[in-house]
């Protein structure tokens, strides 16, 4: 389009600024390149079941060699309620239906005020069976035992 001139230079020549000129070129088809953007980002959305956020549809459309800024991407699927669903955090993994003996969790009754703190330390040594245990592990360890030998 421009051969060896700037865009500064041909405006010059063509007696025309060059903010004109940018806006000139905004202003010839910026309808219909909005709705081409919009229909691939429904598309892509639809395509991976509505789990892609902003960002990986804006790197989709990159991959597919359409410059569009993330934060139009956002905007235009927050306009189309096009947000990515969120998956659950938690699933209960627990059957507690069953006929098996149920204990009681003597660790609730423990407390940390007899722990000096060089005692709740978290790292852990290796024991002569190669387990690794934490000083607070090998404490609560002597606690249960004391426990269930007073019960019993």
């Amino acid at each position: 389009m421009q051969g060896n001139l700037t865009i500064e230079r041909m405006c010059q020549l063509a007696q025309v600024s060059r903010a004109r000129f940018y806006r000139s070129l905004q202003e010839q088809q910026p309808v219909e390149e909005g709705m081409h953007v919009r229909s691939t980002i429904q598309q892509i959305a639809v395509e991976h079941r509505r789990r892609y956020g902003y960002r990986r549809i804006s790197a989709e459309l990159r991959w597919r060699g359409m410059l569009v800024n993330h934060k139009r991407v956002a905007r235009m699927m927050r306009e189309d309620n096009l947000l990515a669903v969120q998956r659950r955090q938690f699933v209960v993994t627990t059957d507690s239906d069953h006929q098996l003996d149920v204990y009681l969790n003597l660790a609730s009754r423990m407390s940390t005020a007899g722990f000096r703190r060089s005692d709740l330390n978290t790292q852990g040594t290796f024991d002569r069976v190669g387990h690794v245990s934490t000083a607070l592990n090998r404490k609560a360890i002597i606690f249960c035992s004391s426990v269930v030998r007073e019960s019993t």
